[in-house]
């Protein structure tokens, strides 16, 4: 997909914006759909989705970004369903600060108690995330702040 834009008005500078396809949609579709769930969950797919998001968080982090807002929806999944973390819009750098002072909005079902709060947020937030986003990958369930199902262990 190729999107295409002038720079400032003017014709002949022109920015292309190319992202990949995501064939699959985003996770929190992929879960909802009966057909593609149970491909998703843990034993099937799930640990290698986990594990990929878990990595694109690494590389985020260890450039000193804070994504604020980690969330099935933000999780495209391609046609072989590698999945790859999308909307950067309220990501933040750390360079030299341990935590960000002022705290964008995020998704309140995903959104880390801290940032709920107005208190400082770092990379601790992006891991609270992931942790609702593993468990919406282990029980296959929408995440509802508050009313979590208890994961059963086969």
């Amino acid at each position: 997909m190729v999107y295409k834009a002038s720079l400032d008005g003017m014709d002949d500078d022109l920015l292309y914006y190319v992202c990949e396809l995501a064939h699959n949609g985003d996770l929190y579709s992929a879960l909802a759909n009966d057909r593609v769930c149970g491909d998703l969950l843990w034993y099937q797919r799930g640990k290698s989705i986990a594990l990929q998001v878990a990595r694109g968080l690494y590389y985020l982090h260890s450039n000193g970004i804070v994504h604020l807002d980690i969330k099935s929806p933000n999780i495209l999944l391609t046609e072989t369903w590698k999945a790859k973390i999308a909307d950067v819009g309220l990501a933040r750098t750390l360079r030299s600060k341990s935590h960000l002072t002022t705290i964008p909005g995020g998704t309140y079902d995903w959104q880390a108690p801290e940032t709920l709060l107005g208190r400082h947020a770092s990379f601790s937030a992006d891991i609270f995330s992931y942790g609702v986003v593993l468990l919406e990958i282990i029980t296959g369930v929408k995440p509802k702040r508050g009313a979590y199902p208890t994961p059963e262990y086969v």
